[in-house]
């Protein structure tokens, strides 16, 4: 899912000419909000478990806990032609490492 949100939210390059398409269509779409979210979230994630000088706050929790509830009401707004696509990515670069290793 990471490598996917990076290449929707324009966050990493090297996109698999398989899924080229479908990261294409996504880019302009509200997805693409879903998928930055997802790329900043994980990355706070990271931080809280592995930085132990980082700083936590009360307020920077919530700040994360409602950009994780905007990030789920864009995806539950986007069409259905666009969560299609969205799955779909996700499950072709589930199988890409299998299939290229």
């Amino acid at each position: 899912m990471k490598g996917a949100c990076a290449w929707i939210a324009g966050r990493q390059g090297g996109i698999h000419p398989y899924v080229k398409p479908l990261v294409e269509f996504l880019k302009p779409t509200q997805i693409a909000d879903v998928a930055s979210s997802f790329c900043d979230l994980q990355e706070a994630r990271h931080e809280a478990d592995y930085d132990h000088l980082a700083p936590l706050s009360k307020p920077a929790a919530l700040t994360r806990i409602d950009d994780a509830e905007k990030a789920i009401q864009a995806l539950a707004a986007a069409s259905s032609a666009e969560r299609e696509a969205f799955f779909s990515l996700l499950a072709i670069c589930a199988r890409l490492p299998h299939q290229a290793g």
